[in-house]
C-alpha cells in the first residue's frame, strides 16, 4: 500500500449522534514505509477550529497504533507524517444495540 504524508478524516466523534445513535471513534495510523515515522494529529471542531493535537514520535517501519484520546468536541483530524501512512477510523456504536454496531472508513490521502 503506497499511502500518504497528509490524511484528512472527515467525521470524528467522542461522542456523537449519527442518526441519533451515539457513536464513539477510534482512528488507526500505519505507518506504510521502510523508515520511522513522526505523526502529527490535528483535532478539528465542526466549525472547522482547531481544538488540539497530539503526535506519535518514531512510529517504526510497518507498524500501527491507534490515537491515543480524541477530543470530545472534534469532528474532523487533519494527519501529518514524515513518512508515507494510511489512516481507518472506526466508529462504534455506543447506545443503541438495535442498530448499525459499527462503521469503518478509510481516511482519505491527499
Amino acid at each position: 500500500m503506497q499511502g500518504s504524508q497528509l490524511v484528512y478524516a472527515p467525521r470524528v466523534c467522542n461522542p456523537c449522534s449519527i442518526g441519533g445513535v451515539l457513536f464513539t471513534t477510534g482512528i488507526r495510523v500505519q505507518n506504510v514505509s521502510g523508515a520511522s515515522a513522526n505523526i502529527t494529529i490535528q483535532y478539528y471542531d465542526g466549525g472547522g477550529g482547531f481544538i488540539s493535537s497530539e503526535t506519535i514520535n518514531s512510529l517504526s517501519a510497518y507498524r500501527a497504533q491507534n490515537a491515543a484520546s480524541i477530543p470530545g468536541n472534534a469532528s474532523s483530524t487533519v494527519i501529518t507524517a514524515d513518512q508515507n501512512i494510511v489512516v481507518v477510523v472506526n466508529l462504534l456504536n455506543s447506545s443503541d444495540t438495535t442498530k448499525d454496531f459499527a462503521m469503518t472508513y478509510n481516511a482519505p490521502n491527499r
